[in-house]
Formats: C-alpha cells, sequence, structure tokens
C-alpha cells in the first residue's frame, strides 16, 4: 500500500464528521471529505478535545475548561465557553451528545478536594455543575452510552492483601444522579480502551462487558508504550489498536495479528474510507487502501 506523510500536519486527535475531518494539533486543521484544507483555527492555546456537531460546527476545548464552538462555513468563532475561572482541572476528555447539543466533562481541584461534572448545553452556553461525592477517582474513558447516558471508568478504592489498590467499573451518569456497575469479576489494572462492547486492561487483556468473558490479547513484541486509541470492525472482529510506538490490527477470532506497522509517538488511528491515518505527535501518516489491502483480505 501507498504510505504518505504530511510532516506539517500533527494529528494528536484525528475527529470524522459527516462534511469535515479535523486534525488536532497545535492548531485545528480542518480538511473538507475529499482532503482539501478548509480553513485552520489557532486562538486557543493546547488544543486538547474536539468534535463535530450538526454537520457544519465544530466545538474544542483546550487543557483547562475553555471551550469554543466555530462555524465551519463562516471559517470563525462564534460562541466562548468558560466553564471555572480557577483552581479546577480536567480529569480527562469531554463528551459531546451531538443528538442533545449537550457537552459533559469531569473536573477536580487541585487536592480532589472537590469533584464534579458539569454540562454544558452548546447553543445557549448555560452550564450546569453536579458535584461527585463518591470515593475513588474518574476516569479518563468517558463515552455516551446506547441509552444515551453520561458513563465513564470509575477507580474505586480496595483493600487487597493489606495494600490499597484501584479497582475500575462503570459508572452512569442519569438525571444528574451516579450509578455504579461493578464488572463481573474484580480487576486491578488501569483501563486503556473502553468501547461499546470490551474493555482493555494496561496489562492487554480484554474483558467482553455483556458476558465478562476475557482473553489475553496476542500482540506483537514489538509493542511498547500505553495504548491510545482503536476501532472495532464488529461484523469482521478486527480490532486495529494504537500504540504510543505502533499500530497493529488484531483479528479477534483467532486473537492473531494481521497488520503491524511501526511508528513515533503515535496518538490516535482512524479509517477514512479505504484509507487508515494515523495520528502522532510530529506528524500525520495516511496508509492509503489499507481497507482493501489489509481487512478486505484476510
Amino acid at each position: 500500500m501507498d504510505i504518505k506523510k504530511y510532516t506539517a500536519l500533527k494529528g494528536y486527535n484525528i475527529i470524522v464528521g459527516d462534511y469535515y475531518i479535523c486534525f488536532l494539533g497545535t492548531k485545528l486543521v480542518i480538511w473538507d471529505m475529499q482532503q482539501n484544507e478548509v480553513c485552520t483555527f489557532s486562538d486557543m492555546r493546547d488544543y486538547a478535545w474536539a468534535a463535530f456537531l450538526n454537520g457544519h460546527y465544530l466545538i474544542a476545548r483546550n487543557a483547562r475548561c475553555t471551550y469554543k464552538v466555530y462555524d465551519l462555513r463562516e471559517k470563525m468563532c462564534v460562541h466562548t465557553y468558560t466553564a471555572y475561572k480557577k483552581n479546577f482541572y480536567p480529569y480527562g476528555l469531554p463528551v459531546l451528545d451531538a443528538q442533545k447539543g449537550i457537552l459533559y466533562d469531569a473536573f477536580y481541584t487541585g487536592q480532589f478536594e472537590k469533584k464534579q461534572v458539569i454540562s454544558l448545553q452548546v447553543d445557549s452556553g448555560e452550564f450546569q455543575y453536579i458535584d461527585y461525592l463518591y470515593p475513588g477517582n474518574l476516569g479518563d474513558h468517558a463515552k455516551m452510552d446506547e441509552d444515551s447516558n453520561y458513563c465513564f471508568i470509575h477507580y474505586k478504592h480496595i483493600l487487597r492483601d493489606t495494600k490499597t489498590v484501584l479497582s475500575p467499573e462503570i459508572a452512569y451518569m442519569k438525571g444528574g444522579d451516579f450509578f455504579f456497575q461493578p464488572l463481573r469479576e474484580p480487576v486491578y489494572f488501569r483501563v486503556d480502551l473502553f468501547m461499546d462492547q470490551f474493555l482493555i486492561l494496561q496489562n492487554d487483556e480484554l474483558i467482553w462487558l455483556e458476558s465478562g468473558n476475557r482473553m489475553k490479547l496476542n500482540v506483537p513484541e514489538q509493542k511498547r508504550g500505553f495504548l491510545h486509541s482503536g476501532i472495532y470492525d464488529e461484523n469482521r472482529e478486527y480490532l486495529t489498536l494504537a500504540y504510543h510506538d505502533c499500530v497493529c490490527t488484531m483479528n479477534l477470532r483467532t486473537n492473531n495479528c494481521i497488520f503491524f506497522y511501526p511508528e513515533e509517538f503515535v496518538s490516535d488511528v482512524k479509517l477514512i474510507g479505504d484509507d487508515l491515518y494515523i495520528g502522532t505527535w510530529k506528524k500525520t501518516v495516511c496508509l492509503r487502501r489499507f481497507k482493501q489491502e489489509v481487512l478486505d483480505t484476510d
């Protein structure tokens, strides 16, 4: 397959919408679906997250608690919202309920004296602040579940062999209240990836959420670094994983690696049409015809 490297295009995160692609780095670079550059934005320091809303709008957050909404047809910022003036820090990354136009995010004060989940009505800029009064830590793997509930990984403190350790469980927020769903069997590793069907732990163990079945992923020994993101093809049961120093595709039916690509400083991976885009802290790499030559031939 052909490999194209965009050395001037950093892709800490790659966001794919209906009409646009956003490459999030030191600035936001917007392409249309024909890979023509539409516009760029650099009016906020330390971009950390972005998502498309209503087709032609983009909302982004910096590394703290400021959000900007961009009109991509007008190529301009139309709203700026700030959740806190000072003293609060984000746990991880926001989640957008695109259908309702509501953003959720989690914050804490410096010594964890106070923890809150915020909801932001994107059109009006109205914030709601929900205190999180439970012991343990919020995780940074938040998402919307199939019932449009904000959910995330909550790490509870438990006593194990005379030592206090962290054990993950799934937390849901419904109507401002929090509910907790423990895993079928407790685990004591950090969650690296949280998807609708499964979790992947720091030790490369995959846990199916519905059945509780576990499998140790037979990832290549060359794999190094944390797992940052993944793409799951449920029909084929192929899972493409972005580790810090490589991208690999696993066949979950056979638990073997069908594709391996070494690359430094990987932070995200997205399948756009037939092409696989690998976002890194240095550049963006495009593997042309990846779907056709890898996924459709195994």
